[in-house]
């Protein structure tokens, strides 16, 4: 058999500028997210940075990127224990408080990350700044929670015990999470947080960040000048000015002649900037007083602070001429809620294009300031996507390091979840016995277990909810009735408060981005098995896996049992018409029996059995469910009945997926391979040898220098990776002095992984000659496109993704037999997909060619 095996990898990019760039000279620093990415890439990646070794393999990452730093967003643990109220239990949410809990908090307890951090950093030559603590981002009570907003778990205890601190409108509303500095105590307390980092952890660098959460915990200001009316404002505005803000129709926002840029406005908006200056002067000096080496940067938006927070004046130019900050990153928006700020009077909205300056108005400042030493930062650079050239003004990059640290995760769980298939058969999807949960224990607010993918555990635990003590309906932890160590202990409610929810944390087509690194199930098969238990006749039960909220899909799989009999009739739910129907096990009550549904998610057919090896078949033919939505991710258990008490046990739950894959597997002979570490970065490709092959070449030879090895964006494992901004039908191939033999006994596999920007069109695939048609290729140009033998036939999969462009794997199967081939792509964050099978243009032998056009 010959063979091409997955480590002929190309990346295909039209644009060089990037790259010319990297890592000569300038600053670039990675700006992350630690509590963030710790959540949704953990455990058991590198960029979940949940292990040391894990942090340090990120670090010389970022060293081998180009990087020169990294600005760390830290968390709730490396801040004073003693200035932080905690909060769990309800009114939190379950999901929430668990996975903070078992990511963050978990990760924190098992070993000091902010110090492994920053020495690992240190290690690899990186400066190490850190951008917590926040300045208006201080928690809330998780009670003063706006309906459909997100609950807190914690407060800043000074704001909790001296609340008058929030800034507040002139009917005394407050907006929590947002301090009015005019308070010397407020200012007093947040300095402290301040020389703790810096004494407790070492922190040298401070990125100072005035980014608000505030309007994540209830709907945004009204008006951009709704807020800002606490009493020491109010009494400095009349003793300098001589108005009452309280009184005065100018500082209503409710008034049709309410202008924001109106001259006594705006006293007000340089007064509260005023107190946000002041606090950075004695911030200066407590840093100074520690190290005068203590360097400190700052995000700016623009003049005016803008949304969610209010209008009051960034005095830039004062913390310049005064030496308070050392850096100035720019332009960046400040808000971090979800409300619109349109038509609010916001002086400076990035988000609506309104009040970002130039940058040369910042460098012509700095260059004639009193510290034309500080550094200009321009943010805004993605480390992907956007090879823009660094603006002459600017002394460097912030980047924002995201859609590589999902790549890395991603592609680091999908090796997992292979070898988890290679063991087992199956993915763990969710595994869970109950016998590590505590007895009457709600857990954190009322969830239990962890809803990620432990390596460690090869198996997903699951996110339980909503768990109660017992002392009422809600499900509950016990070891009375069991088939060993514990079980959960189901009751009817009324109200629901009985229903029990399991989640697998994930997301599919790169949506986990933001949600969890694990995909969800998609396609394949899967079996979702449980153990239940009646406890008398007045017992029953319905079951059903799903994706999300059942609401959100309506309910297409479910299982059954009736209350009401000593033998109850097991049911299964049609949802063609929305009614159970009948099976033909009756399930009796004082014992445990196991059920099984087997889901074929790509048939959208399923079938029930009980007993623990299935040895009763519940239905002789399968179930036909309907929905546009045909995913899964987690299950619901439904007490039912109306006699009291109505108690129904579990026990021992798994959920197995046996994904559909798609691939062929390589099998003796390589005829090519190269993961293109071996090669000299920044360097042209041609005229190099790959691992196994004949040497790269360009055609024509003109266009070598188009074909070269780079170092910011490769995909998997390794640094480097082949990058082409070559055009006008130039291409760079391997031919080996023997060409591959198509044989009818053989089949040929070519798989690569490939990165194409939008707008931009390459071939890869393999043919006979330099000047003749292709054997098999693909072009990746807007839809995937496949060579059918003639010419290339369009399919409906994207080549991107709906925002983003992204590291694809790709597989050509050729089968000399048939003379045709299968192609099959699987992008970063998805499942693959069949893109379909192709006639080929056959002949006798080919080589090997990726071609740019």
């Amino acid at each position: 058999m010959k063979v091409i095996r997955k480590e002929f990898v190309i990346f295909i990019l039209a644009v060089l500028c990037c790259f010319t760039q990297c890592g000569y000279g300038y600053i670039n620093n990675a700006i992350i997210s630690w509590g963030d990415l710790c959540l949704v890439h953990g455990p058991g990646t590198d960029t979940a940075f949940d292990s040391p070794e894990g942090i340090a393999r990120i670090m010389k990452r970022w060293k081998a990127r180009g990087y020169t730093g990294v600005y760390w967003r830290s968390d709730l643990p490396d801040l004073d224990p003693n200035q932080i109220i905690r909060f769990h239990g309800a009114p939190l949410e379950p999901m929430i408080d668990l996975l903070v809990m078992r990511s963050v908090e978990d990760t924190a307890s098992r070993f000091a990350v902010l110090t492994v951090a920053r020495q690992a950093a240190e290690a690899e030559g990186l400066q190490f700044w850190v951008y917590h603590p926040t300045i208006y981002s201080d928690g809330a009570p998780p009670w003063v929670v706006q309906p459909g907003y997100m609950p807190w778990s914690f407060v800043h205890r000074y704001v909790y015990d001296h609340n008058e601190v929030l800034t507040i409108d002139r009917n005394g509303k407050k907006q929590y999470l947002v301090r009015e500095y005019a308070y010397p105590g407020a200012r007093a307390d947040k300095v402290a947080e301040y020389v703790y980092m810096a004494e407790n952890w070492g922190i040298k660098n401070f990125l100072i960040s005035m980014r608000t959460e505030a309007a994540q915990t209830e709907p945004g200001p009204i008006k951009a000048d709704q807020y800002g009316f606490n009493q020491p404002v109010v009494d400095a505005m009349f003793a300098q000015y001589g108005v009452n803000i309280l009184t005065d129709s100018r500082f209503d926002i409710n008034n049709p002649a309410w202008d924001t840029t109106n001259v006594m406005v705006q006293n007000w908006h340089r007064l509260r900037g005023g107190y946000l200056t002041q606090l950075y002067r004695e911030l200066r000096q407590a840093m100074d007083a520690i190290d005068p080496n203590i360097r400190l940067a700052i995000h700016v938006p623009g003049d005016y602070v803008g949304p969610d927070l209010g209008n009051w004046v960034l005095d830039w130019r004062t913390w310049i001429d005064e030496g308070l900050i050392d850096e100035l990153v720019q332009p960046v928006t400040l808000k971090a809620g979800w409300d619109s700020t349109v038509g609010k009077g916001y002086l400076c909205d990035l988000s609506q294009g309104i009040g970002r300056l130039p940058i040369s108005t910042y460098r012509n400042y700095i260059d004639n300031s009193n510290h034309p030493e500080t550094k200009l930062i321009q943010a805004g650079k993605f480390e992907m996507f956007q090879p823009t050239p660094l603006p002459a003004e600017a002394d460097g990059w912030q980047t924002f390091w995201a859609y590589e640290a999902f790549d890395v995760a991603w592609y680091q769980r999908w090796q997992q979840w292979k070898k988890d298939l290679e063991d087992f058969g199956y993915i763990k999807f969710i595994e869970q016995n109950f016998d590590v949960f505590q007895i009457n224990s709600p857990g954190y607010s009322g969830g239990e277990g962890d809803a990620r993918y432990h390596p460690e555990l090869r198996a997903c635990p699951g996110g339980w909810y909503t768990l109660g003590d017992g002392t009422d309906a809600k499900p509950v932890v016990q070891n009375t009735v069991n088939r060993s160590g514990n079980a959960l202990k189901l009751t009817y409610a009324s109200d629901q408060s009985g229903n029990l929810g399991v989640r697998h944390l994930g997301g599919f087509d790169h949506t986990s981005f933001q949600v969890c690194v694990d995909n969800i199930i998609t396609n394949g098969i899967f079996t979702f098995e449980f153990w239940l238990y009646r406890a008398d006749i007045n017992s029953g039960i319905s079951v059903f896996p799903q994706y999300e909220r059942y609401t959100d899909t309506g309910l297409n799989v479910g299982l059954n049992v009736p209350s009401g009999s000593a033998l109850a009739t097991v049911k299964l739910w049609r949802s063609d018409t929305q009614t159970w129907t009948n099976t033909t096990y009756q399930m009796p009550v004082g014992q445990w029996q196991k059920f099984t549904i087997e889901v074929n998610v790509d048939a959208k057919t399923y079938m029930a059995y009980a007993g623990a090896n299935r040895e009763i078949t519940m239905r002789a033919i399968p179930i036909n469910y309907t929905t546009t939505i045909n995913y899964f991710n987690r299950a619901v258990f439904i007490p039912n009945g109306s006699i009291a008490p109505n108690v129904c046990y579990l026990d021992d739950v798994a959920l197995k997926w046996m994904p559909n894959l798609y691939y062929t597997s390589n099998r003796i002979y390589t005829y090519l391979e190269d993961n293109i570490e071996s090669h000299t970065v920044h360097s042209t490709v041609s005229g190099t040898s790959p691992s196994i092959g004949g040497l790269w070449n360009a055609s024509p030879s003109a266009t070598a220098g188009g074909f070269f090895t780079e170092d910011m964006l490769s995909f998997g494992d390794g640094y480097f990776s082949m990058a082409a901004t070559s055009d006008n039908n130039a291409f760079i191939y391997s031919n080996d002095s023997v060409k591959l033999k198509l044989d009818p006994n053989q089949i040929i596999t070519v798989d690569f992984d490939v990165f194409i920007r939008k707008g931009y069109q390459a071939i890869v695939g393999m043919q006979k000659s330099l000047t003749g048609n292709v054997t098999a290729a693909v072009n990746p140009n807007g839809k995937w496109k496949c060579w059918n033998g003639t010419q290339y036939t369009t399919t409906d999969v994207n080549v991107v993704g709906p925002d983003i462009d992204l590291w694809t794997h790709v597989q050509m199967v050729l089968y000399p037999a048939t003379k045709n081939y299968k192609v099959i792509v699987q992008p970063s964050g998805s499942m693959p997909i069949p893109l379909g099978t192709f006639a080929c243009s056959w002949s006798s032998e080919i080589l090997i060619t990726a071609l740019c056009l």
